[in-house]
């Protein structure tokens, strides 16, 4: 699976190095190529939970438009990935309160 995301804003050479340390240690990780200036994750399949989680909260930290995870929801994880409950909800799938 294929995931395009956004690239982040780095604060130096050790945020970066944070940045493609986590994203490499998700279980379902294969690689990561720069286009332009979105970055290109490709992952196993299917994609458990822990990398899913992983890559809400490594987007939620960077501030990297969550949208694009939304490709990673499936019937085995659709009752907490989709859940209103959760923490990323709003961010992921653009919802506000009002």
């Amino acid at each position: 699976m294929l995931v395009v995301i956004d690239g982040p804003v780095f604060h130096g050479d050790s945020d970066e190095s944070h940045f493609f340390e986590w994203l490499a240690e998700l279980p379902s990780f294969e690689k990561v190529v720069g286009v332009g200036t979105q970055l290109e994750v490709s992952l196993r399949e299917p994609v458990d939970d822990a990398t899913a989680l992983g890559l809400l909260a490594l987007c939620d930290r960077w501030r990297i438009d969550m949208s694009p995870l939304r490709a990673i929801r499936s019937k085995g994880n659709e009752a907490w990935f989709a859940s209103p409950q959760r923490w990323f909800y709003n961010q992921l799938w653009n919802k506000r309160h009002d």
